[in-house]
């Protein structure tokens, strides 16, 4: 290869003893630690892209026969639509363009190359080999002599940050023009890949990396010195603005080693606002980086279950601390792109209390239920309640989104009863917008999960309280007294359950809903049941869930720890499928 980086052809190959393959595209693969393997064939630019798989034995030090050696390629699928053909083994392979233009770059005129790239060397439509090849692709990063990280053809100027990269802390860097620098810097810092979410054990996992970009190359040690050298005027004028960059931030990650000794929630949590066509992948993803997942012990990977049972598969697995448990469960709600609504679909609804999950929506006829302990703060007091509906009476398609105030002839939700006389008329008139534009699906979380919960948690309920079972299904609008640290005051909610004045709040850190507990004639924490569930208006915010943090009064407080400070608590368990369907 020419030391100024210009790509000519893949270096350090030699020919391998190939292992003869069947005519079929993809034969089941041995046992044990096997996977398959690309050889590109040589050709020239004009000639069709041609290349045979072939099986390996590989370990996490590399390939078992150490007279084969392998590159892993590191990239994006791109456009769902394939629309080049190769020939594999013989066969014709449609495949997308960016790997289509990976294979073209890369492809010498003289030697063959062996790589490992996931679109081919793994049979797609064989969902047990996806499942045991994910979970094996650790070891398949960690073997390969090297990953090669293909950013894509060049454009808007990719050229001048490659180049930048490789030459920008050389005394005989060239004198671009800083605003043409910056801007490529930028374009280039955002391009797909690095927003990529597998690329992060791609790596980090790797033993050596190579960046491709068009025709211009940068290995790994002229990346380590360009970050050694960040802080030189000449690089740091031109990265402006981009230091907190993806491609910066896993540069620098993958400098200091920081991936063993971070927990499968940490990395959840960190990496979220990643992308992959299936959300499924941000978990599967992250298992081999993370510290609590052992050959022993790990989540396994299974393309059968949808995004609800892995939910609860995670749940289970993570255990995170009782006051976190519905913080972690909305941020994996959300990351594996369950709506709201959607597990509101009657069979779903059904699966989920029972613990029995159909082919259809899990592909499992049953996930093991694990009982999570949790932590809920007593923040408010119902002071006022009316009741507007009895739910089972109003007919609607689930399916369908439906306005709170669709319910009621006149459109619109009446004024308390009572209770808001420290309220403004405008900010009552907000606060019952916000309600009347509320999805009414958000608060039918099956009344059985609230019984559920109540009869695992063995309260002794008093006389009252046995009185108080909740069997009711009332719609009822609420005006609820906050006391927090700090913070006192009114709001206004719905309610849905068997609600009633004088019933106490308990809320969830991280989560906008609410529980409603009884209040006994004689207070004790054993002696409450659940009565309903409650959502509030927000003052100042579009919708009560309008964003991760969106929550009830009480995130007025100073910090979490002072709105935690002298607030009685309440502790329930519960499972990961009643947790989903809380969390609507």
């Amino acid at each position: 290869m020419a030391s100024n980086g210009k790509r000519g052809q893949v270096p350090e190959k030699r020919r391998q003893p190939w292992r003869k393959t069947s005519g079929a595209q993809y034969q089941p693969l041995p046992r044990g630690d096997y996977v398959r393997l690309l050889e590109l064939k040589s050709g020239d630019d004009e000639a069709q892209i041609e290349g045979r798989l072939f099986v390996a034995a590989i370990s996490s030090t590399g390939p078992t026969d150490e007279s084969l050696c392998y590159e892993a390629v590191s990239y994006v699928w791109g456009a769902e639509t394939p629309t080049h053909e190769i020939l594999i083994n013989g066969w014709p392979v449609m495949v997308r363009e960016n790997l289509w233009q990976f294979l073209k770059h890369t492809r010498c005129s003289d030697e063959s190359a062996v790589y490992w790239v996931d679109a081919l060397c793994i049979n797609q439509k064989d969902t047990n080999e996806r499942n045991n090849q994910v979970q094996f692709m650790g070891t398949i990063y960690r073997a390969a002599t090297r990953v090669l990280v293909w950013l894509g053809r060049a454009f808007q100027d990719s050229d001048l940050v490659m180049d930048f990269i490789r030459t920008g802390s050389s005394s005989e860097s060239p004198d671009y023009e800083l605003k043409v620098v910056r801007k490529a810097v930028q374009y280039w810092a955002n391009r797909d890949y690095w927003f990529r979410t597998w690329i992060i054990q791609e790596f980090l996992l790797a033993k050596d990396i190579r960046l491709l970009c068009g025709e211009e190359i940068v290995d790994w040690s002229h990346i380590e010195r360009f970050c050694r050298t960040a802080d030189d005027e000449n690089i740091r004028s031109c990265w402006s603005g981009c230091e907190k960059s993806r491609p910066f931030s896993l540069f620098r990650q993958r400098i200091r080693g920081l991936h063993g000794d971070t927990s499968l929630t940490q990395l959840l949590i960190n990496n979220q606002t990643s992308h992959c066509m299936d959300p499924r992948d941000k978990v599967y993803s992250m298992i081999n980086l993370a510290s609590d997942c052992t050959p022993d012990h790990s989540l396994k990977v299974n393309y059968f279950n949808d995004s609800r049972a892995l939910f609860c598969e995670v749940m289970s697995f993570c255990r995170n601390p009782p006051q976190e448990v519905f913080r972690f469960g909305e941020i994996l709600r959300r990351l594996l792109h369950i709506e709201q609504n959607s597990v509101q679909e009657s069979n779903t609804v059904t699966a989920l209390q029972t613990g029995t999950l159909s082919r259809r929506f899990t592909g499992s006829v049953h996930v093991e239920q694990q009982e999570l302990p949790v932590v809920g703060y007593e923040t408010g007091r119902v002071i006022s309640c009316d009741i507007l509906a009895h739910l089972e009476a109003v007919q609607h398609d689930m399916t369908k989104p439906r306005p709170v105030a669709e319910l009621y002839a006149v459109g619109t939700l009446p004024m308390p009863s009572r209770g808001v006389a420290s309220l403004g008329t405008a900010e009552i008139q907000q606060m019952l917008s916000q309600l009347e534009s509320l999805d009414i699906r958000r608060l039918q979380a099956s009344i059985d999960v609230l019984k559920d919960i109540n009869q695992r948690t063995g309260h002794r309920a008093d006389t009252y309280s046995q009185q108080r079972r909740l069997s009711s299904n009332n719609l009822a609008l609420l005006v609820v007294y906050f006391v927090g640290h700090r913070t006192k005051e009114f709001m206004i909610g719905l309610s849905l359950g068997n609600v009633r004045k004088g019933d106490t709040v308990l809320q969830y850190l991280g989560h906008d809903s609410a529980l409603t507990l009884s209040s006994p004639a004689i207070p004790s924490k054993d002696s409450s049941i659940i009565t309903g569930r409650v959502l509030c208006a927000s003052r100042g915010r579009v919708s009560p869930s309008a964003d991760l943090d969106a929550s009830l009064p009480f995130s007025r407080a100073d910090s979490e720890t002072q709105f935690i400070d002298g607030l009685h608590t309440r502790n329930f368990s519960i499972t990961g499928r009643e947790l989903l369907l809380l969390l609507r």
